[in-house]
């Protein structure tokens, strides 16, 4: 019988529990603060140590100099005082006892600015328990430097500055507290002379100042540091080395451009926009500039920027055809917003449009059109906007054509398909108008004829300038235009002359070749004028129906071709057709004599590559076919060369493996990539940007691509290699695999990486990655926008609501927000539909398109 029995552990763990829950109270006390203290007593004396400081040693202190040494235990205070000294010996101060283990050190007065400051306790300190320190003790401490300038706004000694900028005092420490009432703060700065306006620290540590008025312009202005400035650390603003003051001059006012431009003709209802180089005095300008022609002043309305830079004038009422009028600016009366007057007078003569009527055309009546230009026909006033279809007719008409305005309105144009060597006429009604409502009145006739058609003589192009033909059937079939006779030059090559005019970087070589045996056919051409017709061109004498099996060189000219072409065109002439395809690893050849349309069975096949080296070489089966596996090339869209026989012999035939028109892949709506099989991998970081000193995380996944398909690496291991911004290589990996294929690694930056984009590369596989390291910082203002509704209907009203706020997380008011509204055409899709307007913005340069990459601008809103 098994006796049962209490294991040890279980009945020393009872007895605990059961000690431990007669001890506990009803609840727990609450957890206390966190404040060094004294250990306790232990049976074997301790000797004293420091354990703490408050501010930490070797960290800044304030000028207050306020020092809490925290010791081990309890001390001895008269020994501790008698050991204590401190550095400088100039600084004095009073010693506290906060409790028996607890010395407070408080200088009589504020210590130096920008110097060093230490406590030393020598071994003569000892514990109430008598035993004394081990080593001495030294405490030593930094002060705040003094407060100074770090920049200043304008420049210094500056010129031509704009008057209503703003003055600013960068500081090198805070000088105000976060939070604080922004009237009980000083001002950083004094400015003589006087200037009217808002100061307000823009941060802890920068004071900016907004005239308001502008400045005065020509002046020069002294700008003062406020010498009772004081650091949040206690710092006084430093009384030596340093700018206390700066000075600059402000620019006297001036225009800047008057829009439009004197030199152009100003039309009746114009708005001029006059821009200075500082805010005017509204009043000033408008009571200074006069506007006046042939019968007198000219009344007219203002309207100037928002910031006070620019005025636009318009007249009140239309101004006359042909006459000269006069922009006059007062230089005493006209001040800038400072009060600084122009000085000089400014005049500025325009001179209006005139009559309405036409004063060109591009041809002019009963001339040629040049071939491929519009019709041009220029007016003396510009074309009033509108439907010009109704005003323009042509006769015959142009397929195609549609009228429109250029050059500002100042002509209309028409292009389209004109037909060749045919007489036009075009007609203006008397009833177009110009922008002002005078219509032309008299109807305007052009009449003028088109040239005939250029000459030309094209082959289709089926991606190669290579053709083939059946000895019996030796043509080219081309398309000529008004030619009436067609030289071709033909001649034998040999494969070798082939290719060392075919191949790559082989221009030149082409450029100088110079055929044997070549001969010149020339064929009469029976065309319809000015019309382009299909033509076959013999390869072949008139005597002559055969082209023997062969390798050819032809090229073809004439000589009314303004552009002749320079390279030749080659033609293989043979009754075995070769059908050739092929791929990234592999190739297939299938060959069929076309008399008797059977395969042409157990024939010698070679495949070449485009510089003529012999890839490889089979025999085709019973049914014609060869397909084999090809080595890897360095081009893979290069073209290869299936070749059977010598060219000149009977059995010879040549094919392409570019000869794919109308049945490549994407003929079919697929997508074809002729590429060998190759390792792909993606990598990817943790973050898009890194600080010196932190660390980067990085993975990968690695997969072989090929035909379409992603398949498990073969490799257990990847090869890595890490470069900065400079290019230079900071690390290599040699990264194992997992069974997934993946992989991961890290990196840590130097404490003193440059700055710039970092990159991890597989040479092997041309794999590049990037990420950014920056000593970057939060930007000064985060700014959060809320639109209610988000999806606006026609006809209701939108609200936003903008959260700004500093980085330090202090609300940024009292700043001006401008709303910009753009307005986008959009559509809605459906397979194979479309519904909407299409928006063809984006086919115009980025310098051109409609309110850029928003769209149209409609409204701008400007608060505060």
């Amino acid at each position: 019988m098994k006796k049962a029995y209490t294991p040890f552990w279980r009945l020393t763990i009872t007895i605990l529990l059961v000690t431990l829950a007669c001890s506990l109270p009803g609840k727990l006390p609450p957890t206390p603060a966190s404040t060094p203290t004294a250990l306790a007593t232990s049976a074997i004396p301790l000797p004293p140590a420091v354990i703490e400081t408050s501010p930490s040693a070797g960290s800044q202190i304030p000028l207050d100099g306020l020092v809490t040494i925290y010791f081990n235990q309890a001390m001895d205070r008269t020994s501790v005082e008698s050991a204590l000294s401190v550095q400088p010996s100039t600084v004095t101060g009073q010693l506290t006892w906060k409790d028996a283990a607890t010395l407070i050190f408080t200088p009589d007065g504020s210590l130096p600015a920008a110097s060093q400051f230490g406590l030393q306790i020598g071994q003569g300190a000892r514990a109430a328990n008598g035993l004394g320190l081990l080593q001495p003790v030294s405490l030593d401490f930094q002060t705040p430097d003094y407060l100074r300038p770090t920049q200043f706004l304008p420049k210094p000694d500056s010129e031509e500055v704009i008057p209503n900028a703003a003055i600013v005092a960068a500081f090198n420490q805070p000088v105000v507290p976060l939070g604080a009432d922004p009237a009980a703060l000083p001002a950083a700065f004094s400015i003589q002379p006087d200037a009217q306006g808002k100061g307000e620290w823009l941060n802890t540590s920068t004071y900016i100042f907004y005239p308001d008025p502008a400045l005065s312009g020509g002046l020069t202005y002294t700008v003062s540091l406020n010498p009772d400035l004081t650091a949040n650390s206690g710092s006084q603003l430093a009384q030596s080395d340093i700018q206390t003051n700066w000075s600059f001059t402000t620019a006297l006012p001036a225009v800047d451009s008057i829009d439009p431009s004197p030199e152009q003709l100003l039309g009746l209802d114009p708005k001029i926009k006059i821009t200075f180089n500082q805010p005017m005095d509204q009043a000033s300008l408008e009571s200074g500039l006069h506007f006046t022609g042939p019968f007198g002043n000219v009344a007219g309305k203002f309207s100037w920027s928002d910031d006070g830079t620019s005025v636009s004038f318009q007249p009140t009422t239309l101004l006359s055809r042909s006459r000269t009028y006069t922009l006059d600016l007062d230089g005493q009366t006209v001040r800038g917003a400072g009060g600084t007057p122009l000085g000089q007078d400014q005049k500025f003569t325009f001179n209006t449009y005139g009559t309405f009527s036409v004063t060109a055309s591009v041809p002019s009546q009963g001339q040629v059109k040049e071939q491929y230009d519009s019709v041009k026909v220029s007016f003396g006033a510009p074309v009033q906007d509108g439907n010009l279809d109704q005003f323009v007719s042509i006769t015959p008409q142009v397929f195609n054509s549609s009228p429109y305005t250029s050059d500002n309105g100042l002509s209309l144009m028409l292009g389209g398909l004109f037909e060749p060597s045919t007489d036009y006429t075009l007609t203006i009604s008397g009833a177009l108008k110009d922008c002002w409502g005078q219509a032309l009145g008299t109807p305007f006739t052009l009449n003028f004829k088109t040239p005939p058609a250029s000459p030309d003589l094209t082959l289709p192009y089926f991606g190669a300038s290579m053709f083939f033909v059946r000895p019996e059937q030796p043509v080219l079939n081309a398309e000529a235009t008004n030619i009436p006779r067609a030289d071709l030059t033909i001649a034998p090559l040999s494969l070798a002359d082939f290719f060392s005019i075919t191949g790559k970087n082989s221009y030149d070589t082409r450029q100088a070749y110079a055929p044997k045996n070549a001969r010149t056919i020339f064929q009469a051409l029976k065309l319809t004028s000015n019309q382009a017709q299909p033509v076959a061109l013999r390869l072949t004498d008139n005597n002559k129906k055969l082209l023997p099996t062969g390798l050819y060189y032809v090229k073809v000219d004439a000589q009314q071709l303004q552009y002749p072409r320079q390279e030749p065109y080659f033609v293989v002439s043979s009754d075995i057709n070769l059908t050739f395809k092929a791929g990234a690893s592999d190739a297939l050849v299938w060959a069929v004599d076309l008399r008797s349309g059977q395969p042409l069975a157990n024939t010698p096949v070679s495949i070449y590559a485009n510089d003529g080296g012999l890839l490889v070489s089979g025999q085709t089966d019973a049914q014609g076919l060869w397909q084999t596996s090809i080595p890897e090339r360095i081009d893979p869209y290069a073209s290869l060369y299936a070749v059977i026989g010598a060219a000149g012999q009977e059995n010879f035939s040549l094919a392409m493996s570019t000869w794919d028109s109308g049945i490549a892949p994407w003929d079919f709506g697929l997508s074809g990539q002729v590429t060998p099989p190759k390792t792909e991998i993606y990598l990817y970081s943790d973050r898009p940007i890194y600080r010196p000193g932190q660390t980067v995380y990085f993975r990968g996944v690695v997969r072989e691509a090929f035909n379409g398909r992603y398949t498990m690496p073969e490799q257990n291991t990847i090869d890595l290699s890490l470069s900065d911004g400079n290019g230079q290589e900071l690390n290599s990996f040699s990264l194992p695999l997992s069974a997934y294929g993946t992989l991961n690694g890290q990196y840590t930056l130097p404490a003193d990486a440059v700055p710039g984009y970092y990159s991890i590369t597989n040479k092997k596989t041309n794999t590049y990655f990037s990420f950014q390291v920056a000593d970057y910082r939060k930007p000064e203002i985060n700014l959060s926008v809320d639109l209610s509704p988000e999806q606006i209907q026609t006809g209701q009203t939108p609200q936003a609501t903008v959260n700004a706020r500093y980085f330090f997380d202090a609300p940024a008011g009292n700043l001006p927000v401008t709303w910009t509204l753009y307005t986008t055409s959009t559509s809605f899709r459906l397979p194979q539909y479309r519904v909407g307007p299409i928006d063809t913005n984006w086919m115009l340069p980025y310098s051109f398109r409609v309110g850029g990459n928003f769209g149209k601008q409609i409204a701008i809103i400007r608060s505060t």
